[in-house]
């Protein structure tokens, strides 16, 4: 296998065996992860497409669980002296697919 494209959390990602992915958050209990949603598959240069869903399952193993540095955004309204400062640190899980 080349790469692959697969769907979890309502989100595609694209991986290649054997490499680290950032993906939204998961449930710390979760150690290995079977990936059933896949949408293209790439094996000795030949593409296959699903429709929607290739029928292959792949696992991902769970590296382990991050948060990434504070975004932090101002806002500023001149006249009434309005400030506001929100923040935010998404969380993520480093997963990577199984060869």
């Amino acid at each position: 296998m080349d790469w692959v494209i697969f769907e979890l959390g309502g989100r595609q990602y694209q991986i290649r065996p054997g490499e680290e992915l950032e993906v939204d958050r998961l449930p710390d209990s979760t150690k290995k992860l079977s990936l059933d949603k896949i949408l293209m598959l790439s094996e000795k240069g030949k593409i296959e497409l699903g429709k929607p869903y290739i029928k292959k399952n792949l696992s991902v193993e769970v590296v382990k669980n991050v948060r990434h540095k504070k975004i932090r955004v101002a806002t500023y309204k001149a006249k009434s002296n309005e400030r506001k400062v929100m923040g935010q640190r998404r969380e993520v899980t480093i997963v990577k697919l199984l060869p």
